[in-house]
């Protein structure tokens, strides 16, 4: 870098020009800090005078800098390393323990490899954030709760890093530049279960409660066998929670918060509640005994339960333990349902093995399975509080019923042959 003009303010500062910048009113300031190496500040296009005065309130801020935060201080080029570097030393003073976990490890896993690290923390960042949607799906096809999650932990750490220790200029909104559509998923990423499949997790149930009630019966001294009546009891309780689920096509919030007087003596109709996502409704919904025996379900449930028939949750671990415990019980009963799939090797659902079976594919089963019955789309749509426009897109093709899986492979096919122009020949 050639200088045109250079005027000497102090000992270890000065102010230029750059011969290589047409603008001669372009001011830039460089100056030397103890244990730092020089830094060189661009000022803008201003007057000598005004140049001069920048110049000292840019040492002066950096002298604040070394004295606030010493090692930690960040000046001169901004970029994104330095402001995640002062975030995993300074962050845990800002966030809790279990939040800055998160954000770092966002980063670490994300942003950084994206943004990359010598990428200077300007409003740049708004137009980058844009494209960060894509490049996620591409890489690991990130849920849209996962990506606002990340989007979120990156908005937090710029924001601390920038007033806390005066890490680069504001950012403003980093959402501004990202499409709403491109976070939402038109098609399901689960496969539905079929009805030679839903008969084998019943016998899959029977057999491991078999095995458990086997090890109460000869009270064997092993550990396995001191804790078999508690994991029979979670094994009932997960039963139970994947027969509503199957049997009603409810969602997961909803079976969550389902209270022993939803349900009617006869077990035909279910109260439900509204859920605590922006979709549930409150309504009565359709249980179809024929998939699963909702009330010998219960019954077995209820033999090893420890709450009480009243108006009570109905998964609730103790009676008044209810509202701290339900986060609590529908992580350990999601978990539980997905080891016992891996377990029996039903995870995986398609021809590949790429489609994971979740909570979700059982409301996918229990509409598939209504609609092949010939069922009214107003009452199934009206059953699993959704409406007829979102059934009829997401599970009808050219007036044909399809399934969640074939639905996704076709719309892969289509994808694939459009990029090599060849789209004529998908059927």
């Amino acid at each position: 870098m050639q200088l045109s003009k250079r005027v000497d303010l102090e000992e270890e500062l000065y102010i230029f020009q750059r011969a290589d910048i047409k603008n001669t009113d372009r001011w830039y300031c460089s100056f030397k800090l103890k244990g730092v190496k020089r830094i060189n500040k661009a000022l803008g296009v201003m007057s000598e005078e005004k140049a001069a005065k920048e110049a000292r309130r840019e040492l002066q801020f950096a002298e604040e800098q070394i004295r606030d935060y010493g090692v930690h201080a960040v000046l001169g080029r901004n970029t994104i390393i330095d402001a995640f570097n002062f975030f995993k030393n300074n962050g845990e003073n800002y966030v809790s323990h279990w939040r800055y976990g998160q954000i770092t490890r966002d980063w670490k896993n994300h942003w950084i490899s994206f943004f990359g690290r010598k990428t200077v923390i300007d409003k740049r960042l708004q137009k980058r954030m844009g494209q960060y949607v894509e490049w996620r799906r591409k890489k690991g096809s990130a849920a849209p709760s996962t990506l606002k999650v990340e989007i979120v932990s990156a908005k937090q750490l710029l924001k601390i890093a920038r007033e806390a220790g005066g890490i680069g200029s504001d950012v403003g909104n980093l959402t501004i530049e990202v499409k709403k559509k491109s976070l939402q998923q038109n098609s399901s990423k689960t496969t539905t279960f079929t009805d030679q499949e839903v008969g084998e997790i019943e016998a899959h149930f029977d057999r491991e409660a078999n095995e458990l009630k086997g090890m109460l019966k000869r009270g064997e001294l092993s550990h396995a066998a001191r804790s078999a009546k508690r994991r029979l009891h979670l094994l009932e309780r997960l039963r139970f929670f994947v027969a509503i689920m199957f049997a009603t096509g409810t969602r997961v919030n909803e079976a969550r918060q389902i209270r022993h007087c939803d349900l009617q003596e006869d077990f035909q109709i279910l109260r439900v509640r509204r859920s605590k996502t922006r979709k549930g409704t409150n309504r009565n919904a359709f249980v179809e005994n024929e998939i699963w025996d909702i009330k010998k379900a219960y019954g077995r449930y209820m033999n090893y339960c420890k709450t009480k028939k009243t108006n009570s949750l109905v998964f609730a671990e103790e009676e008044g333990k209810i509202e701290e415990q339900e986060p609590k019980v529908l992580t350990n009963v999601g978990h539980s349902f997905q080891k016992f799939l891996r377990r029996n090797q039903m995870l995986s659902g398609g021809e590949r093995g790429r489609y994971k079976r979740n909570f979700y594919s059982t409301r996918h089963y229990f509409i598939t399975k209504k609609l092949r019955e010939d069922s009214p789309l107003a009452a199934v749509a009206k059953s699993v509080g959704t409406s007829i426009k979102m059934i009829d897109e997401t599970y009808y093709d050219g007036g044909k019923l399809i399934t969640i899986e074939t639905m996704t492979r076709k719309k892969s096919a289509k994808k694939r042959a459009r990029k090599h122009g060849s789209l004529e020949l998908v059927e």
